[in-house]
């Protein structure tokens, strides 16, 4: 088959091992679906993508974070004729392991999420092959700007003393 059968174990990384949070741990099986488009279009898996990503995020959240990341695996797949290298999203043992190509592209907007420049543009030069790609930089901005963590508080700060509205 294609590429991501390919792969050995011992170039994988467990995925319990990664540093990612829960959110960014299930983009996986979504970036799975729409990189296997790609290379099988017949197969029409970024259907899947969608259906898993409103699943798991509700319809208002899920298919506006496919959407998004659809538009940087589009961005990194003009720089990489060859596609990502991914897990088959449909093998059941694969699901406990992660690429190189998708830590590379889950870090990146991991650390983008986070405002961690430095180590998200090495991410992208991966991605990129040394390359800082406006179009992979500007698809993962938008993507992490719409998703972002935001600012962390500080113990001290005057907005511990917030009012919420409970329903």
């Amino acid at each position: 088959m294609g590429a991501e059968q390919t792969k050995k174990v011992e170039d994988l990384v467990l995925i319990d091992t990664l540093p990612f949070d829960e959110f960014e741990l299930g983009l996986l099986a979504v970036l799975r679906h729409f990189s296997k488009s790609y290379t099988v279009p017949e197969n029409q898996t970024w259907q899947h993508a969608y259906l898993i990503a409103a699943e798991r995020w509700g319809e208002r959240i899920g298919l506006s974070t496919a959407y998004a990341l659809m538009k940087v695996i589009q961005a990194v797949s003009r720089c990489r004729p060859n596609g990502l290298h991914v897990q088959d999203p449909l093998c059941i043992s694969a699901r406990k392991h992660a690429t190189e190509d998708e830590i590379a592209l889950i870090g990146m907007l991991h650390h983008m999420r986070r405002d961690e420049t430095p180590q998200a543009r090495n991410f992208i030069q991966t991605l990129a092959y040394g390359r800082n790609d406006p179009a992979i930089v500007h698809a993962g901005l938008s993507f992490a700007s719409r998703f972002s963590l935001g600012k962390r508080r500080s113990a001290n700060s005057s907005a511990k003393h917030m009012l919420y509205v409970v329903g």
